[in-house]
């Protein structure tokens, strides 16, 4: 693995939000599509160039990758974290708090999939809360017990040891409480973006209705794939 620094790498962060790759690709979407709107600065990039796996770009040609973005919103300097990767390795996770771990808060994005229109948090708090947590509270429902995939526990470990608060987000990919989650996710965040995502969201759902294949979102340095139901991020 390799770590990549811009000219505007700073890691004095307030909040960071992360998504990896999942079985929908959901959160990287919802993710991908807020750092389009708000144009964010890349300052940092994990290359995993020792895996047996190429992505190619526009016929560009890279290895797997993790973006970390910086975004000041209302005096408060955003980490937005996405990766094409979810890394086994567990140094990898502490080389990602070595950039993020001055956030106060760290939200990491999930999904899961059910009939009815539930949606979950579970968070960890160490510290007074920088996010609208009363938000959260008001339309999640907290979560005592989970078996949780895709998120290591060295995540949870390093945000105790830092005394850093640590919320994991689950949506919902029933499309018909989807939008729910995105508005209560934008205002949380204090984004103003959850409109165009929905926008963008029911529009895939009327394409995938029809098995139509379409391309979203060409910008920066990030492209999002919807084919057939599967959404597959390519950084």
């Amino acid at each position: 693995m390799k770590i990549v620094k811009g000219n505007y790498f700073d890691n004095n962060f307030d909040i960071a939000i992360i998504s990896f790759p999942s079985t929908s690709n959901l959160t990287n979407f919802i993710l991908a599509n807020t750092i389009k709107a708000l144009k964010p600065k890349l300052v940092a990039r994990f290359l995993f160039d020792d895996l047996p796996v190429t992505i190619v770009n526009n016929g560009q040609i890279t290895s797997p990758s993790i973006d970390f973005y910086s975004k000041k919103i209302k005096n408060k300097n955003y980490a937005l974290v996405i990766g094409n990767y979810r890394p086994k390795e567990i140094e990898a996770y502490k080389k990602m708090y070595d950039i993020i771990g001055k956030s106060k808060e760290i939200v990491i994005l999930n999904e899961f999939t059910r009939k009815t229109g539930e949606l979950f948090y579970l968070r960890y708090e160490y510290r007074k809360s920088k996010i609208k947590i009363e938000k959260i509270k008001s339309k999640f429902k907290k979560i005592e017990n989970a078996i949780i995939k895709g998120i290591p526990s060295i995540m949870f470990e390093l945000a105790k040891k830092k005394k850093r608060n640590i919320t994991v987000l689950f949506f919902n990919t029933n499309i018909e409480y989807l939008n729910e989650g995105i508005k209560v996710f934008n205002e949380v965040m204090e984004f103003d973006q959850s409109k165009e995502i929905i926008e963008e969201i029911n529009r895939i759902s009327k394409i995938e209705k029809n098995n139509q294949e379409s391309e979203l979102m060409e910008g920066f340095e990030d492209r999002v794939t919807i084919k057939k139901q599967k959404i597959n991020y390519i950084g």
